[in-house]
């Protein structure tokens, strides 16, 4: 049985199906003294229990002083899967008859994703179906039913600004910092680090690209149809204080997207368009034959190797960044100076600050 470490949770899990974990778990390979147990079984048969204390059409619920067990049963009333665990978790034992499974690598892997986001709950974390995506060492998480868009939203994050794919379906938060699990749905993008949390976003496929904050009341129901949720009181309880401080502080929007690269810069320059930034001292332009070159002076000569050529606006940009300035108001200026939609002034100067950004010329 392998150890883990996922975020920060020590853990042994045992499984038989590399369709899923395989190349995507060892990277939180770790020796721990495991605070938990997660195990699965294949067995030709699981005996039915009687007297549940709760039941649905396919699900029986049983408990004793020592453990809580779940069974799911065929329209035959066989038994195809059992869930059976101490109360707080310690040990998890999930039991499958193969041969009743259609999928049986697929539903070990989310019954073991269950199970670990309800450990990862009482542990405190908030498991949110989102995909994350971080840009300047910042987690943004794009939250929305299945084929909505988020994945694509994400990955456009990668295309035009370089972002990194934290988690893909599955990031869990914590005191207002995202980590990476290896539980990340079909395209098993994900990585072991953690990074502070910069927005939440809910999508909503749309004609145009829209964006409004939410009010808390809205982005507390949101945020409810989106996590894991809960099926015990301990774990509820666990949850509700992080949900909070999440309302609290967090800047939560609700954004209508296309399926267009051009909108990662709407919802990247939401929640930092008022960050004011401005270029470091020791960097001059010069013109040098038809270009405008930005030359490194002083202590930056020591440092400074690369070339940056800038065009007019490039130019105007970078004058006015000899001052505070934010996104918003290069925007602006932008398009106070040339014949360009906010759209377009947008975009341009995300991307030239991004540049700066790479060259490390901003303070």
């Amino acid at each position: 049985m392998q150890r883990y470490e996922i975020a920060g949770i020590p853990i042994s899990i045992e499984y038989h199906y590399d369709d899923y974990l395989k190349n995507n778990i060892e990277a939180y390979v770790k020796k721990v003294n495991p605070s938990y147990v997660i195990k699965t079984i294949l067995t030709d048969h699981i005996s039915p229990l009687f007297n549940p204390f709760m039941q649905d059409t396919y699900r029986r619920f049983y408990q004793d002083d020592k453990h809580h067990t779940v069974q799911v049963v065929d329209v035959n009333n066989q038994v195809k899967y059992e869930i059976k665990r101490t109360h707080d978790y310690k040990e998890v034992y999930i039991s499958m008859v193969e041969r009743l499974s259609k999928k049986p690598a697929e539903m070990e892997y989310i019954f073991l994703s269950m199970v670990f986001l309800d450990i990862a709950t009482l542990e405190g974390f908030v498991p949110l179906h989102a995909s994350c995506v971080i840009k300047q060492n910042e987690a943004y998480l794009f939250s929305a039913p299945s084929g909505t868009g988020k994945s694509t939203h994400a990955a456009f994050y990668q295309t035009e600004l370089n972002g990194l794919i934290l988690n893909d379906d599955k990031p869990i938060i914590k005191n207002q910092h995202v980590y990476g699990t290896p539980f990340s749905g079909k395209t098993a993008l994900n990585q072991n680090q953690v990074y502070p949390l910069k927005a939440i976003y809910f999508i909503e496929q749309g004609s145009i690209n829209s964006i409004s904050k939410l009010p808390i009341d809205d982005a507390s129901k949101r945020l409810l149809k989106n996590i894991a949720r809960p099926t015990t009181k301990d774990t509820w309880e666990a949850l509700l204080p992080h949900i909070n401080q999440l309302l609290n502080e967090t800047p939560i929007y609700l954004a209508y997207l296309t399926l267009n690269p051009n909108s990662v810069y709407m919802t990247y320059y939401e929640p930092n368009k008022e960050n004011p930034m401005k270029i470091k001292p020791g960097f001059i332009i010069k013109t040098i034959g038809l270009r405008y070159m930005v030359l490194p002076i002083d202590a930056q000569a020591l440092h400074f190797n690369g070339i940056m050529t800038l065009n007019k606006s490039g130019k105007r940009l970078f004058e006015a960044l000899e001052t505070e300035q934010t996104l918003e108001s290069l925007t602006q200026l932008l398009m106070d100076h040339y014949e360009v939609s906010f759209e377009d002034a947008r975009k341009d100067v995300i991307k030239f600050v991004e540049t700066l950004k790479e060259k490390d010329l901003l303070c």
